[in-house]
């Protein structure tokens, strides 16, 4: 993955799934945790917003999965409400333009319902809220 740092960008592996807890286990693990908090960006910022709304939910004290693999593809963030017995699916989409931003929308919620990444939770939950940002 490329990185922007400064103008200039860096070449880095991220691994997703890490905690605070393995922030000093190697360098590589710095740079993910730094990415995944938002400190660092991604050359298409579209992942900046991704972390951005998972790190809200876990902070509130929501279970919340990113980028899981699930129907016919990989959801940016899932975040479930035990509580309530309910599941929110987003999905992220970086707009250009300020006109653009309605019509991505509409193709986050469409890719949601076209990869069916809704489907495994119809059964177990009492709603599963779907939303295209």
């Amino acid at each position: 993955m490329e990185i922007l740092l400064s103008g200039g960008y860096i070449l880095q592996r991220v691994e997703e799934d890490l905690t605070y807890d393995y922030l000093h286990s190697s360098e590589g693990n710095l740079w993910s945790i730094l990415y995944l908090t938002g400190y660092l960006t991604k050359v298409r910022k579209e992942d900046f917003y991704h972390a951005f709304l998972a790190g809200i939910f876990a902070g509130a004290g929501y279970m919340v999965e990113s980028n899981k693999e699930h129907g016919e593809g990989r959801s940016d963030v899932v975040v479930y409400d035990s509580a309530e017995g309910r599941v929110m699916i987003f999905e992220a989409k970086y707009s250009k333009t300020i006109d653009a931003m309605e019509r991505d929308c509409q193709t986050a919620i469409k890719q949601i319902d076209e990869r069916m990444y809704a489907k495994e939770y119809e059964d177990s939950c009492d709603e599963v809220i779907c939303y295209g940002i």
